[in-house]
């Protein structure tokens, strides 16, 4: 294989990954015309081809950032941020031909985040056969808030349309850098894997992608009518605009669009206990909540894992993003017209003492009990759909009381050991228990990519049904369970649905 290849972007110039040349990378492809002047707060529009040789041999620059606060320093993203931001990057191997595709979707509360992070690097796929992919997309106002009904000249769903861009480019191009268009695994974390959820309901991404992975999704995180016209209430009172001012949002500098999203990200929840960040919205690309789609078989055709982790709310708290006391969850609760269920939450929740109990609480809300009603909805068209919980503690991890939170599953799952998600991992790596969990978390991974079917080192990973509801568990052991897990807290969740 050669490091130019010709594609629908131009010829692209890459790179080699080793000395030998056996693993080959091209960082930075554009896959859509920068979103910039008028084409700010427009769906993505195809890349028109461009003469001469389009260096790709590092990343460009990483989406706005819009958190803000914690998060924002935590998610650690350099300077070399802008509007212009809409590439991606391939990751490949000497002699590919026709191999298994993978494509990530990075996290970060649809506000923050980059495919430039260290530990977001993909080379370990290439070295086990799999072409890989991930790519950059609009975050915050540029992404995900929607001004349409203030203005149809805005579009909605600019994050989203830039993803299936993105899947479009690769569907279209894979082949020449050795990949299977008809064999393309998606999968995302965090924002990422309600990316994925709402793909997978999305008719314009249909026959892009085949089988799915779900990481610690926020599947309740496609916001409605209602919630939009909350941020955007808040959005244009922290600029001192007038909603009917929509128009100057196209002209304004993006470090003053930044400033309402950084408000929303970090303060919503002081007025909305436990409300979600902006996220994709329904409309013509996503006609249904994901769930409904679920339900309705419409992806019965694609394998699935879903997955969480054992204490998903514990990172949460610390970032102060969810609720903080059982005041918070009573609250939230009253706002959404549960307020009926008070007693039953403390009645579950409370033998933990009021800070477990509320981290359990925002962990089984968020993630938990929409990730099992989706692989139970899933699992009743398609026989490969599994589940697994993440349950790995790290001697920092335990200091810090956060057990397995969330994102500790990133750096397992793709191999990487560097970057701001292995900050957990940094003293555990070279440890026996380690290796053995992170090589058959990893491993499943690269047994459902080339076959639809993970394996978890020596044991074997029986499919997620309905009747007998087998999840995989990643710990410091590695164990499966046949039987509904927690059902009084399943039961608690199964007719909620919060701010919707």
């Amino acid at each position: 294989m050669k490091l130019n290849i010709e594609t629908t972007s131009g010829v692209v110039s890459g790179v080699a990954g080793d000395s030998e040349g056996r693993y080959l990378k091209w960082l930075g492809i554009p896959y859509a015309e920068p979103p910039i002047g008028e084409l700010r707060f427009k769906r993505a529009r195809p890349f028109e081809k461009r003469e001469g040789i389009i260096r790709c041999d590092s990343h460009k620059a990483s989406p706005v950032q819009m958190s803000g606060g914690r998060f924002g320093a935590l998610m650690n993203v350099g300077p070399n941020q802008s509007e212009d931001c809409l590439t991606l990057n391939v990751w490949s191997f000497k002699g590919a031909i026709k191999a298994p595709v993978f494509v990530y979707i990075f996290g970060g509360s649809h506000h923050a985040g980059d495919s430039a992070s260290k530990d977001l690097q993909l080379d370990a796929f290439s070295h086990e056969g799999i072409v890989a992919v991930s790519f950059n997309y609009r975050l915050g106002v540029l992404g995900f808030y929607d001004f349409s009904m203030l203005d149809p000249s805005f579009e909605s769903n600019c994050g989203i349309s830039d993803m299936i861009m993105a899947l479009k480019w690769v569907h279209e191009n894979i082949a020449v850098f050795g990949g299977d268009p008809e064999r393309v695994t998606l999968c995302g974390e965090s924002a990422g894997g309600t990316a994925v959820a709402a793909l997978m309901a999305s008719p314009r991404a249909r026959g892009y992608f085949h089988r799915a992975i779900l990481m610690s999704a926020v599947l309740s995180n496609i916001t409605t009518d209602r919630l939009q016209a909350i941020y955007r209430e808040k959005y244009f009172a922290t600029l001192g605009l007038d909603q009917g001012e929509v128009k100057k949002l196209r002209e304004m500098d993006v470090s003053e669009l930044k400033k309402g999203c950084e408000v929303i990200f970090t303060g919503n929840d002081t007025e909305y206990p436990g409300i979600v960040t902006p996220g994709p919205v329904i409309d013509d690309l996503i006609p249904h909540k994901p769930l409904t789609a679920f339900e309705k078989g419409e992806m019965g055709d694609i394998a699935c894992i879903f997955g969480t982790c054992g204490d998903e709310g514990a990172l949460f708290w610390f970032l102060r993003l969810c609720c903080m006391s059982w005041e918070d969850v009573e609250g939230m609760l009253r706002v959404t017209g549960y307020a009926h269920k008070r007693r039953d939450f403390h009645r579950i929740y409370d033998a933990l003492g009021e800070k477990k109990a509320v981290r359990a609480v925002n962990r089984d809300r968020l993630f938990w009990a929409d990730t099992m009603k989706m692989a139970i909805a899933q699992s009743k068209h398609n026989d490969h759909t599994y589940v697994y919980r993440f349950e790995y503690e790290t001697p920092l991890s335990r200091i810090l009381r956060w057990g397995s939170t969330h994102t500790m599953d990133i750096c397992p799952a793709l191999g990487t050991k560097e970057g701001p998600y292995s900050i957990m991992y940094r003293r555990d790596m070279k440890s026996r228990r380690y290796k053995k969990m992170s090589s058959a978390f990893h491993g499943a991974f690269l047994d459902f990519i080339r076959t639809g079917r993970p394996s978890a080192g020596e044991e074997k990973w029986e499919n997620f049904r309905p009747a007998i509801q087998s999840v995989m568990h990643f710990g410091n052991r590695i164990y499966q369970t046949f039987e509904r897990p927690e059902p009084e807290i399943f039961e608690l969740f199964s007719d909620m649905e919060l701010y919707v």
